[in-house]
């Protein structure tokens, strides 16, 4: 009923954000696919599930919330592999404290907006704080905010945010809907 990015942080593990992983269909959506597949039960009878697909574009596979910090918009994925539905998973290893940052500094985002998979932009660090400062509603007081101008859109959500050298520095979760910036935590 969504979809995101993620990062890869171990052989069966993936991190991105609540609001992608846990996305819900709304009862339009729900109604139509029910009526689509004659389903004669109610719609509790129907399973969500979580598919992953490799930047290959090729293989897929199943995955369900192993952890979730939902005031953080950070969730934790693991993949389950079944027969076909497998894929080897080369996790990233290089990450960047939030105390090491700085504004102005450069930063790649990574994504899928639009169904582009692996797609990436540029931009620099604008604005570095936590959610007190930023005024941000729904998220913990002490979320750490990056603020960046490299392009996202929908679809680039839990993809990474990386640094000049390549180090992930965050996942990125808000499209601005007003101005160039976006954000991750």
């Amino acid at each position: 009923f969504g979809s995101g990015s993620g990062v890869i942080i171990s052989n069966k593990e993936i991190a991105t954000n609540c609001h992608v992983a846990l996305a819900e269909p709304s009862k339009d959506d729900l109604k139509s696919i029910i009526d689509k597949l004659n389903w004669n039960k109610s719609s509790d009878d129907l399973d969500i599930l979580l598919w992953i697909k490799l930047l290959n574009g090729e293989d897929w596979a199943n995955a369900t919330v192993s952890k979730k910090a939902e005031g953080k918009d950070v969730c934790i994925l693991k993949h389950n592999p079944k027969d076909l539905f497998k894929v080897s998973m080369k996790p990233i290893d290089k990450f960047v404290s939030f105390k090491k940052l700085k504004k102005g500094s450069f930063v790649r985002a990574m994504g899928s907006p639009g169904g582009l998979i692996g797609h990436t932009s540029t931009g620099d660090i604008q604005w570095l704080g936590d959610a007190t400062e930023l005024g941000a509603r729904g998220f913990d007081e002490d979320t750490k905010f990056i603020v960046h101008g490299a392009k996202i859109h929908l679809g680039s959500s839990g993809g990474p945010l990386f640094d000049k050298d390549g180090y992930i520095i965050g996942l990125n979760t808000l499209i601005s809907d007003t101005a160039a910036e976006n954000i991750a935590v």
